[in-house]
């Protein structure tokens, strides 16, 4: 299924620039902030985002996204560390980017890192990584000039250990737009 999901995407994508027009706003834009993270076994809410993604026409772009979510966990009668890194690209759906308000749908495919540790111990670190997909919808509201905000949610399915993980992120940040 996750092949056929490449291969289609793949096909679209191939599609969406082959026939990108050239007189249409062709802009960049770069966005970071907070990234909360809903996640059942890691623990790891509070985090940042950073993503950078490039229009190729009024509606159609190409995007790549890093988010990065850190946390101490208190385990009697020591500390770990964790930390979850969540990275890829994908396509981008939005609308009309001259607009007050831009609305977006993405698709990211990529990966995920987990590394957890306990503090004082350098034998005990645990390195896991894995593929994952991130579907997300978002808005960003100009505050002036090529400058505003972004409000973004994204559902993160991982594939661990034969079964599918899943996580809900938001994203709250500040996106430049130039081009």
């Amino acid at each position: 299924m996750i092949r056929t999901l490449v291969r289609i995407s793949g096909a679209v994508l191939t599609a969406m620039l082959l026939f990108a027009t050239t007189g249409s706003a062709q802009t960049f834009d770069v966005s970071g902030g907070y990234a909360w993270l809903h996640e059942d076994e890691l623990t790891v809410p509070n985090g940042w985002y950073a993503a950078a993604g490039f229009n190729l026409n009024d509606s159609f772009g190409i995007f790549g996204q890093v988010s990065q979510h850190k946390k101490t966990l208190n385990i009697p009668p020591v500390d770990v560390d964790t930390t979850l890194s969540i990275f890829g690209a994908g396509p981008r759906i939005s609308g009309n980017q001259r607009a007050p308000v831009t609305y977006f749908a993405q698709v990211m495919f990529g990966g995920a890192s987990s590394k957890a540790s306990v503090k004082g111990v350098s034998s005990s670190d645990f390195k896991d990584s894995n593929f994952a997909i991130q579907p997300a919808a978002g808005v960003d509201i100009k505050a002036g000039g090529k400058v505003g905000a972004r409000f973004q949610v994204g559902e993160t399915f991982i594939k661990s250990t034969g079964d599918w993980q899943k996580e809900l992120t938001f994203f709250v940040g500040i996106v430049v737009r130039g081009g």
